[in-house]
């Protein structure tokens, strides 16, 4: 199993404000929709909105995360590790 993010929608925000779970993302670009993603790792780039950048993929997880996705809604959260030494970083390493 890999790792997976739940991300907020505007409303639940705006009712829930700072009491929402550590897992939880939100921004002023959050989905409409609220829903748990997949997460892909990466290590030495931090990708920010907008960029294009080539992503090399190797990882197991990695690969069936993105096979995942790019069989149903396309939505997958990008998040740099903090070591980029750790082939199978836990979700505090991310």
């Amino acid at each position: 199993t890999g790792i997976a993010c739940r991300v907020a929608n505007r409303s639940e925000q705006a009712t829930k404000g700072n009491n929402m779970p550590e897992k939880n993302v939100s921004s002023s670009h959050a989905p409409e929709e609220a829903g748990t993603y997949p997460v892909l790792p990466l290590r030495d780039i931090v990708v920010f909105p907008h960029m294009i950048v080539p992503l090399f993929v190797g990882r197991e997880k990695s690969i069936k995360a993105l096979e995942e996705v790019m069989g149903s809604d396309k939505q997958i959260m990008l998040a740099t590790q903090i070591n980029a030494g750790d082939d199978d970083p836990e979700p505090s390493g991310i």
